[in-house]
């Protein structure tokens, strides 16, 4: 199903010899289907894993720090604060959202928000256990 056809010129010139001229005749053919159901789901999972997902998992690594530095006397406390910080940004992202022409706010971008900071949150943590074994070894090996 043709939709129309187009001329490309296309002019190579280096300004020392007789410029090379090429045309290119182009049939524009339309997709009676639009995108393909692929590259549909691929676009969506990778722009939900970019936009979304990643950023929440480096906010949630960072965060973890932070709060690993200020250590306050009642840990379970700090762990509420952590989590709502991290509802909190994913909510208020989405929320930002509905006043943007063309973006709409979700109940789902949240919540995988949310799951990108509790992935991070469990690479932070991993990640101090690794630091806690390794500062272990190493004053065992300094007291002997």
């Amino acid at each position: 199903m043709n939709t129309g056809s187009a001329k490309l010129k296309i002019i190579v010139d280096d300004g020392f010899e007789e410029p090379i001229i090429k045309v290119i005749d182009l049939i524009i053919i339309q997709n009676p289907h639009g995108k393909s159901r692929i590259s549909k789901v691929f676009g969506l999972i990778l722009g939900k894993v970019a936009g979304h997902f990643s950023f929440f998992i480096l906010q949630a690594i960072l965060a973890f720090w932070m709060m690993y530095y200020y250590k306050g006397k009642k840990q379970w406390l700090n762990v509420i604060i952590f989590l709502s910080f991290g509802l909190f940004i994913a909510s208020l992202t989405e929320f930002i959202q509905l006043f943007i022409p063309g973006r709409s706010g979700k109940i789902m971008d949240v919540l995988l928000d949310m799951a990108g900071y509790l992935l991070g949150t469990l690479m932070a943590y991993l990640i101090y256990l690794l630091i806690k074994k390794k500062q272990k070894k190493e004053e065992i090996k300094n007291e002997k």
